[in-house]
Parts: structure tokens; C-alpha cells; sequence
């Protein structure tokens, strides 16, 4: 993701409400996949969650732009409700 300013105030806001939620909350699972929500990403370089929007954020520079942190797309793991029951499955992504 470019890292600007509007960017880094709508994911602080958006990381920072979603840290506050539990999983009983409706918006946990509607926000648990969003572009703004760091908390659930995993850093390419330590394969360990972000602890805070501005670890995630950076910004890292490259060729002259401003990028957020790399995030590991081998492994994700996304709670489901299953039976009203909270399971968790793990996706497998594959990149070329």
C-alpha cells in the first residue's frame, strides 16, 4: 500500500477501534479483513503479527515512494463462526 498522510489517519483510526473490539462485537468481523486493520497482518520479516498501525505503516521508501510495510501472504489465519461455535482455518496463498 502507498503510504500517505490520509492513509496512516484512517488505519490509526481504523487499527485503533478494532484493537478496542472483541470478538462478541459485529463490527470484529466486519473490520477483521479490511485494507485499514494491521493488527491481523503478519510482517514479512519476523512472521509475527503488527503490534501497532505505525509498525505496519512505516513508511518504507523506495525508488523514491513511500510504501507500508511488506505483509506475508503464505499464511493467514481467519476465525470463522461455525455452528456458533468460533473455529479458526488456516488459507494457504500461494504466490508466483
Amino acid at each position: 500500500m502507498r503510504a500517505h498522510p490520509p492513509a496512516n489517519i484512517i488505519g490509526n483510526q481504523i487499527t485503533t477501534y478494532w484493537n478496542g473490539l472483541t470478538q462478541d462485537d459485529d463490527d470484529y468481523y466486519l473490520l477483521l479483513d479490511s485494507e485499514w486493520v494491521s493488527s491481523d497482518r503478519i510482517d514479512a520479516s519476523t512472521n509475527q503479527n503488527f503490534s501497532s498501525w505505525q509498525q505496519f505503516f512505516g513508511p518504507q521508501q523506495l525508488n523514491g515512494d513511500a510504501f507500508t510495510t511488506v505483509v506475508s501472504q503464505l499464511l493467514r489465519y481467519i476465525p470463522l463462526l461455525a455452528d456458533d461455535k468460533l473455529a479458526t482455518i488456516r488459507l494457504v496463498e500461494l504466490s508466483v
